[in-house]
């Protein structure tokens, strides 16, 4: 179901303590020369677009286009919400959805910027509301998978680097300007410390090509074998939060 084409007694009749809503959130972000800024939320919503398809009684809710990208605003184009608008955003759609009765949401997320700010929404959203909201990234489903399929030893997904362009190629090809498409590199370390301590950085300061990894090394293929788990996973763990009791 997707509540953009419903009408409200529709959603009256629905058993909405038992019903996965569904909210993909990305990012409105570069990602290289060679790819569209709207990858992290294209992936996310294609993700739970085709959830949908398999398990039509989750609700899927419009997507939030734009996330946490300060990193990134040296590239003409990114756009970004400051972290706690980001929150703020996300609070009151999930506050929404909690006073018309919804009690089981999911967050998907796409981009991992995004990652510490919705940390502290579900902390913000359990103190206010008793509400536990599920939030996940689609790659940390699969782990094992994200390792297997990686060229580089860059952490996570990478940016841009071998499995984001593998997906865009697999999920859509004609977006991807295969001519522009740089080497990038085997392994990456952030600069200035690294042992347990954390400061921010700009992507310019990992990559003035704005990219992490080896997008040279992409496939269809594996971009093929990368979503298909990820939605396997995805459909998983969905269907266990609705045989939740």
């Amino acid at each position: 179901m997707k509540l953009a084409e419903l009408h409200w007694p529709e959603v009256e009749k629905l058993d909405r303590e038992k019903i996965v809503s569904l909210i993909p959130v990305g990012s409105m972000e570069q990602h290289g020369p060679h790819l569209p800024f709207q990858v992290d939320v294209f992936c996310a919503s294609r993700l739970a677009e085709d959830l949908e398809q398999k398990i039509p009684d989750v609700l899927l809710v419009p997507s939030l286009w734009a996330g946490v990208s300060a990193h990134h605003m040296d590239f003409p184009g990114s756009i970004t919400l400051r972290a706690r608008v980001f929150i703020d955003v996300l609070h009151d759609i999930c506050g929404s959805l909690h006073h018309h009765g919804f009690r089981r949401i999911v967050l998907l997320n796409g981009h991992g910027g995004n990652r510490s700010s919705l940390e502290v929404l579900g902390q913000e959203l359990f103190v206010e509301f008793g509400l536990t909201v599920n939030t996940l990234a689609y790659w940390d489903l699969v782990p094992d998978l994200v390792k297997s399929l990686k060229k580089t030893i860059s952490s996570g997904m990478g940016h841009s680097g071998e499995l984001e362009t593998s997906l865009m190629l697999y999920l859509a090809p004609k977006l991807v300007d295969r001519q522009a498409i740089p080497e990038g590199v085997l392994g990456i370390e952030p600069p200035g410390p690294t042992s347990g301590i954390k400061r921010y950085i700009n992507m310019k300061e990992h990559s003035a090509q704005g990219v992490i990894g080896m997008p040279s090394a992409a496939t269809p293929e594996i971009g093929k074998e990368l979503y298909e788990g990820a939605l396997n996973a995805l459909e998983k763990a969905v269907r266990a939060l609705q045989s939740d009791h």
